[in-house]
């Protein structure tokens, strides 16, 4: 992969129970990590944010494809958390 290939500044952030929201419009599927096999709308994000409490979970597009329900999504896996402050 070139760093020209994704776009490295476009990030979806989304909250758990986001995931569960417009299965229809999702084009990517979650690998790894606490929203595995979860399904998003990422568009051509190159990095998924999944905010849970207060941890950030990433997950890095791939070129990978996978079959889910008929449908071919992009491959984003896991790769890590942080923690961020608690809202106010």
């Amino acid at each position: 992969m070139t760093e020209d290939k994704f776009p490295t500044r476009t990030i979806v952030e989304a909250e758990l129970p986001d995931l569960d929201e417009d299965q229809a419009s999702a084009n990517a599927v979650l690998l790894g990590g606490p929203g595995d096999q979860s399904r998003v709308r990422a568009a051509d994000a190159a990095v998924v944010h999944l905010r849970i409490e207060d941890l950030v979970h990433r997950y890095i597009r791939t070129d990978q494809h996978r079959e889910v329900d008929g449908r071919s999504l992009l491959v984003y896996n896991y790769d890590g958390e942080e923690r961020v402050n608690a809202r106010a």
